[in-house]
Order: structure tokens, then sequence, then C-alpha cells
């Protein structure tokens, strides 16, 4: 199954190791090689897997849900510790927005009412949360796309692993969060070039192809 590969960042813990290795920094911000030696920040370019169509993003997902987003204020560190997931990597901090979705209903899978998503907003190394300013300095860099305040939302979603007692929903696969503000036209809220693949369409034709996915599904292949 071909899936699509942007520039977009993930925040994955190899991708922070790899690029740290390379452009270590006095102010603990993480960035891409074709920055400043000034400005060091990891995850521009990151790597996501972009999925073609509606049945792959069904086929992928653990649950589907039509939801409210509303900030929480909080974070989490995404990063997690290479030799046992369920601890932080104490050497760097990928700050995870945390949000709260008031569910309207579930597409697929069951849960709660209420549910915690989480995307990355910022990396940078464990000193940097010392520094004053340092992570809002370093959230602007990494510019992620922030969910609206209680704007409703299609949202592709799977367990956050590595956390224990408390769980958590991420994205992962793109596009996973659609933009239901105009139920007559549902596109991506994603990096720009998705609207080639998922061209708008309504809620109502979206939740068909979503529901005729379940009846037939896509082959997940490796």
């Amino acid at each position: 199954m071909p899936k699509r590969r942007i520039g977009y960042v993930l925040a994955l813990l190899l991708l922070v190791l790899s690029a740290c290795s390379r452009n270590a920094d006095t102010s603990g911000i993480i960035t891409s090689t074709n920055t400043p030696p000034s400005l060091i920040v990891v995850g521009v370019p990151g790597l996501a897997l972009v999925l073609n169509s509606v049945q792959e993003l069904t086929a992928y997902a653990e649950i589907i849900v039509i939801g409210t987003i509303a900030p929480t204020g909080a974070d989490l560190n995404m990063a997690r510790d290479p030799r046992n997931t369920s601890q932080p990597d104490d050497r760097f901090y990928t700050a995870g927005g945390i949000y709260q979705v008031t569910v309207e209903t579930y597409l697929k899978g069951t849960g709660l009412p209420t549910l915690l998503y989480v995307q990355p907003e910022a990396a940078f190394d464990s000193q940097t949360t010392k520094m004053p300013g340092a992570q809002a300095s370093a959230k602007a860099v990494y510019n992620a796309i922030i969910p609206k305040q209680n704007n409703r939302y299609l949202l592709f979603l799977h367990t956050l692993e590595g956390f224990e007692g408390t769980q958590y929903f991420t994205g992962g696969l793109h596009p996973s969060r659609f933009d239901l503000a105009d139920p007559q036209r549902v596109v991506p809220e994603d990096p720009a070039g998705l609207l080639e693949l998922f061209p708008p369409r309504t809620l109502d034709q979206m939740i068909a192809e979503i529901n005729q996915a379940l009846v037939t599904p896509t082959p997940i292949t490796p």
C-alpha cells in the first residue's frame, strides 16, 4: 500500500537523537540542518506517513470520533526512554500539548464521552526546560497546527503508547484531523498539500466512506 512522505514534525525519539548528535547548541533547542547554527530545533523536517484515502485512514485508526476540542493547558513529555518506554527520556523533552475531546459520536471503536488527545508541539533538550522563555521559542519554531478551541473535528486516533495510568490518544498517521466547521466542506487540518489527496467533501460523504470501509476493510500492510 503506497504511502506519501511529507515534511512534517512527528518528533520521534530516534529523530531527536540523530538530529541532536549532529547539531548540539547551547540554546538547547533542536532543529533541522538547514537553519542557522544559532537556532537548533529538532523535527523540521520530520517524517510522517500520509495515507492516500479515507479507507486507509479507517483501517489504521484504533478509534474514529466526531467531537469538539478544548485545551487543558498542560503538556507531557512524548520523548520516551528507549530502555523503558513507560518512562520519559531525561535527556530530551518533546512537548505534547494535551487537549480534551468531548465526543459527539464514535464512528469506529467505543470509549468514554471525553478523551485526552495529545499532539507534539515542540522539541528541545532537557536543559531548555530551565531557561525562561526557551520553551515558547521552541514552540514558535516548531510551528504545530493548534486545534481550534470548541471547533468540531473528525479524528482518526490511536493510543499513545508509553504512558501508564492515563490513556492518551494521538493522530500519528496523516491526515488524522478533519475540520468540521463547515459540514458541507470537510477538509484535513494538516500540512498543506493534503487537499490533493483529500479534496473537500461533505460530512455525510465522509461518514459514508468510513462506514463502507468498516464493512469492507482495507488490508493493513507492513
